[in-house]
């Protein structure tokens, strides 16, 4: 029994740290997400960008890249000078071909007057 509450007081411990160190990923960033979901063959796409600084300049480009059925990549859409102040929200289209996996890349910077950051995020989904 006692070994048990050991065990389960290390693993609180652990979830604990790692959970503390999540939040404390950025300096300059709050949050950063991306979602691409399949409406039929039309890939939606889209990304959230939010810094802790209402008057942080954000800056992103986002690419979605198609992974064939014997696993090499190609970039088939890029969206460029995508920018927002204090947060960025942005969504696009695109259709792809039945079958084939994809992944959205979010590439961001996000700038204040006390420095700069570079984040980034993606997100997987296949085309039905």
């Amino acid at each position: 029994m006692k070994k048990r509450i050991i065990s389960i007081f290390l693993i609180v411990l652990i979830v604990a740290s790692v959970s503390t160190n999540a939040l404390a990923r950025w300096d300059y960033t709050a949050s950063v997400s991306s979602t691409l979901t399949f409406t039929g063959t039309t890939a939606n796409c889209s990304a959230f960008v939010s810094a802790h600084s209402s008057t942080a300049t954000i800056t992103a480009t986002a690419k979605l890249i198609e992974i064939s059925t014997s696993g090499s990549e190609s970039t088939v859409k890029t969206w460029s000078n995508l920018s927002g102040t204090g947060r960025l929200l942005w969504s696009g289209t695109h259709t792809g071909t039945k079958g084939l996996a994809y992944r959205l890349e979010i590439s961001a910077t996000v700038r204040t007057s006390q420095g700069s950051e570079p984040v980034s995020i993606s997100s997987n989904a296949k085309c039905p």
